[in-house]
């Protein structure tokens, strides 16, 4: 029989149960080091000791037995809230802006493909920025394709964020739909695993018969994408 997916109900349930094992871990160690220093007879001390450890990885084996379950709770949530985030509008996109802006904000040519800027930032490290314009007849293929050349690349560089515009005259409500797919996807990946580095595109459709962009917005404070989106703000302001 399959297992049924965890409730909200369930799935707090568990996680509060989980912190409270652990901060009850940490405090019997604490209390034990406190006897300790008063002089209490150290086999107390060693046995609260020895029951905070247990109690450590009794809550490490909770933890991975539910993982999954919990796992798949979060991105189903998440999933849903990405599903209501529509993509936003910003005008006046055109290859020739894009190009003032990556020279003014300090961005180099790389391998003749991709304006490159490597930046420090405080909770990410450094985060590679590469920028590309590409013309297109079709936007879904060539998105696949931009994205898959970008990984072949091979570059070693942590947190990279490609920021892909893609040019097509009267853009598609179909290409928009698939921009914001694969969008929400790459935000649901970085935000759901909670990886520490990521790599990640920003995806662009610009509709050169009005000289708009279009693009998913992302709310997670500290997403590699978020970052992303505003790197693109600043090159478009």
């Amino acid at each position: 029989m399959s297992k049924q997916p965890l409730t909200k109900k369930r799935y707090v349930i568990r996680s509060t149960l989980s912190i409270a094992i652990l901060l009850l871990a940490f405090g019997v160690m604490a209390l034990g080091a406190i006897l300790q220093e008063n002089g209490i007879e150290n086999k107390i001390c060693y046995s609260l000791l020895a029951a905070s450890g247990i109690m450590l990885v009794g809550d490490l084996v909770f933890m991975i037995v539910n993982f999954r379950g919990m796992l798949e709770y979060e991105i189903e949530v998440k999933s849903k809230k990405l599903e209501e985030v529509k993509h936003e509008t910003v005008k006046g996109v055109t290859k020739a802006k894009i190009k003032t802006a990556c020279l003014r904000e300090g961005f180099k040519n790389k391998d003749s493909l991709y304006y490159y800027k490597r930046k420090f930032i405080f909770l990410k490290d450094f985060i590679s920025y590469f920028v590309k314009g590409v013309e297109c007849e079709n936007l879904i293929s060539a998105l696949d394709k931009e994205l898959e050349a970008f990984g072949a690349k091979g570059y070693k560089n942590i947190n990279k964020c490609l920021m892909l515009f893609l040019f097509k005259g009267n853009v598609t409500e179909e290409e928009l739909k698939y921009l914001s797919d694969v969008s929400r996807s790459l935000i649901l990946a970085e935000t759901s695993m909670n990886m520490p580095q990521f790599d990640t595109a920003v995806i662009v459709a610009v509709d050169t018969a009005k000289d708009e962009g279009y693009f998913v917005p992302c709310k997670s404070r500290f997403a590699v994408y978020t970052y992303g989106v505003r790197m693109l703000n600043t090159l478009l302001s």
